[in-house]
């Protein structure tokens, strides 16, 4: 049998908070450091998300 290149690890509920709260507020580099993913994997699952009704704040939302 083929080997896969990568592994994929499902997603936890408390990743998908953290990646709703700081995906406009940190660079994506940053983000995919502390989540342990690429960076392509963040923005394949915030389209996921999207998709799914999830609101993510821009920054212009939350600076006043």
């Amino acid at each position: 049998m083929a080997e896969s290149r990568t592994t994929s690890t499902r997603w936890t509920y408390e990743e998908r908070c953290y990646l709703k709260q700081y995906y406009n507020v940190l660079e994506l580099h940053e983000i995919a450091a502390t989540l342990g993913r690429s960076e392509k994997s963040i923005y394949n699952q915030v389209y996921y998300l999207r998709k799914r009704g999830w609101k993510f704040n821009r920054n212009a939302d939350t600076s006043t």
